[in-house]
């Protein structure tokens, strides 16, 4: 009785309340609520039977599970409030009364408020002010943009917009900061300060101040950090039970502080081409000491290896960096040619990358991009090496290592050395523009909404990586936090040959107005993590064994179907097979797991209820399966989904 009470109250709340979009006039208030009532059905394959703690493990022996059904209910409320022109301050609050488990995402805000018996939680607000030239706000759990057509060529200001996952996943909202901004051109200025400006980011100070004159755009950026993993004042005195402000200036005063300043000039060269030049200074852990190898023939290194062991120390000119960027659209041969250079000291960037692109139009509709790649640190990772390497259980102790959170810097994924290739073919009969945000990226997020097709595009990539990397973090999702690989993580293995990947997005419209998207996906994909490639999961020949560090052959499909954004009762829907594909969490790909098939069927029909509310009636259908027993990957599972929403809200004027 209860739980009908709930839900018939929350509903006869809803329909009473009138709709209301957009920016929220002065002198008003609004109300926008959301019910959500969800069902959930899942079973475990029969070869995996769940713990008396609730964990999921493999077996040899094929157990009849059963379905197992619950129920959530959910509600949403988000007020905003303009007391004035210029002034306006918003919140959502999400109420939860029963959670329903899942297998696939399993890890979700709701789960954790039930864990800790937090029925109502504060998921995002905002309180903002603009007058002229000025405006400033704080906010919290609002996602944000990044610095990149501002002058910022070294991404000192990372965009932060997966706000659902970041709450799913660490339990709070984030990123939370504090801005003003001043925009009187031709100056601008633009500072920012919020203990994480980013997910798992620590407590940042950011100014960037601009001036424009003619076809130039100069731009100077200070940012200063709190990097939690180095030297620590006192750490002994950090109080786990203290309130999340009261950790956040501890993290401030404590940490060792990282600051970078970046200037940047835009300009036009010869009239024709765009040419952009920065340099970065970061003058970071001077005189901490570093290990370093270089490699020589066979036998004449250290005890007989191929490598000589140095050491050395980080100096201030490490701190530099240069980066210039040169495009045009008025290239011989090409229609339109783009030149980067970027030389980056061990601690700005650790890299010296060419790239080189260049785009054809072989007719009006079609278009074809190309680009290379060229990435090589100044400085390479570091190889296990052993006090005598043969035979291998007469090894003595390490003493050479890959680096980790107690060295200067690190070789990752992303400056490690590389040899990259992508082409891009794009077929767009159609007016306007195939993608919504950026050029030559796949993804449904990635598609302009208006884009009716029939158009197309097609990027194949060859990737070879001829070193490894250094150790490097990872999220724990138990712990709720980032942490370091352990010393004995030998880093990313090298690739033995080149990886391939081929991707595809097209979209076709029938009458009347119905869109459908079908995207393709095959490529050779390695796992993220370190940890993952170990000589266990080489020579393991046992089920289950380690995870793979490299998943060939995978193949994943999806087709989407959308009806037309005006109409009474919207319908979308899709339906996806994978092959061979990573989990959908970051961390399934760091340790290696994958569903061997996947197999989702999603179905939405939206149905507008006059002008004062809608609803939603969803239903889906998902199922992993484990089918080789070649590697201990995630469950097999069935699972069902079915939800009703209802959707609406008020506006009050009290002026």
């Amino acid at each position: 009785m209860k739980k009908i009470f709930f839900i018939s109250l929350l509903s006869i709340l809803i329909l009473t309340l009138k709709s209301f979009c957009g920016t929220l006039p002065p002198y008003s208030f609004s109300i926008e609520a959301r019910l959500k009532l969800e069902g959930i059905g899942n079973k475990l394959g029969e070869e995996w039977y769940e713990t008396a703690e609730g964990d999921v493990s493999a077996t040899n022996i094929k157990i009849n599970n059963k379905w197992k059904w619950g129920d959530g209910e959910m509600f949403f409320l988000k007020p905003a409030l303009s007391l004035f022109p210029g002034f306006e301050m918003g919140t959502e609050l999400e109420m939860i009364y029963n959670y329903a488990d899942r297998r696939y995402l399993d890890v979700t805000l709701e789960k954790k408020m039930k864990e800790e018996t937090n029925w109502i939680k504060l998921i995002n607000g905002y309180v903002e002010y603009e007058k002229g030239y000025i405006k400033t706000g704080f906010y919290y759990g609002i996602g944000h943009g990044d610095w990149r057509y501002e002058g910022d060529l070294f991404g000192l200001y990372p965009e932060a917009w997966e706000i659902e996952k970041y709450l799913r996943v660490g339990g709070e909202p984030t990123p939370y900061w504090f801005e003003f901004k001043y925009d009187g051109s031709p100056h601008k200025l633009d500072l920012i300060l919020g203990p994480e400006i980013s997910w798992g980011a620590k407590p940042a100070i950011l100014g960037k101040y601009s001036y424009a004159e003619r076809n130039r755009l100069w731009t100077l950026i200070y940012k200063e950090q709190a990097v939690e993993w180095g030297k620590t004042e006192d750490p002994e005195s950090f109080d786990e039970t203290w309130p999340e402000y009261k950790k956040k200036w501890w993290e401030w005063t404590h940490y060792e502080h990282f600051r970078e300043i970046e200037f940047s000039l835009r300009s036009k060269f010869l009239g024709i081409a765009n040419l952009q030049t920065g340099l970065l200074f970061a003058p970071n852990r001077v005189d901490w000491e570093y290990t370093y190898v270089e490699e020589v023939a066979e036998g004449t290194g250290y005890l007989g290896s191929k490598y000589l062991i140095k050491n050395d120390k980080i100096k201030t000119t490490d701190g530099l960096a240069f980066k210039t960027i040169l495009d045009t659209q008025y290239a011989p041969f090409f229609d339109y040619f783009k030149v980067q250079y970027t030389r980056a000291g061990v601690m700005a960037g650790n890299t010296s990358e060419i790239l080189l692109g260049f785009e054809k139009k072989p007719s009006k509709i079609s278009s074809l991009y190309v680009e290379g790649i060229f990435r090589d640190p100044i400085i390479g990772p570091n190889p296990y090496i052993y006090e005598g390497e043969t035979p291998k259980e007469l090894r003595g102790p390490a003493v050479v290592t890959p680096r980790g959170e107690e060295d200067p810097f690190t070789v990752t994924m992303y400056n490690r050395k590389a040899y990259i290739a992508n082409i891009f073919f794009l077929f767009d009969p159609t007016p306007g523009w195939f993608y919504r945000w950026q050029p030559n990226m796949l993804g449904e997020w990635n598609l302009n909404p208006e884009e009716k097709g029939p158009s197309f595009v097609i990027r194949y990539s060859i990737s070879y990586y001829p070193t490894g990397t250094d150790r490097a973090t990872y999220y724990d999702e138990t712990a709720q936090k980032w942490l370091w690989e352990p010393a004995w993580s030998a880093g990313i293995w090298p690739t033995k040959k080149p990886v391939h990947s081929l991707g595809f997005m097209g979209v076709v419209t029938f009458v009347p107005d119905y869109r459908v998207i079908l995207s393709l996906l095959w490529e050779d994909s390695f796992a993220n993590r370190a940890m993952v490639y170990t000589e266990e999961n080489v020579e393991s020949k046992e089920w289950p064994q380690w995870s793979p560090r490299l998943v060939t052959n995978p193949f994943d499909i999806k087709i989407t179907l959308e009806t037309p954004l005006e109409s009474y009762m919207k319908f979308n829907g899709y339906i996806r097979y994978g092959h061979n594909i990573w989990g959908p969490e970051d961390w399934h790909r760091e340790w290696g797991m994958t569903y061997d098939n996947f197999y989702n069927i999603a179905l939405n029909f939206i149905i507008a209820h006059g002008i004062e509310t809608e609803s939603t009636i969803s239903a889906e259908y998902i199922k992993g399966s484990e089918t080789d027993h070649k590697y201990r990957t995630l469950a097999s599972f069935d699972e069902i989904r079915l939800s009703w929403t209802l959707k609406s809200g008020v506006l009050f004027n009290f002026q």
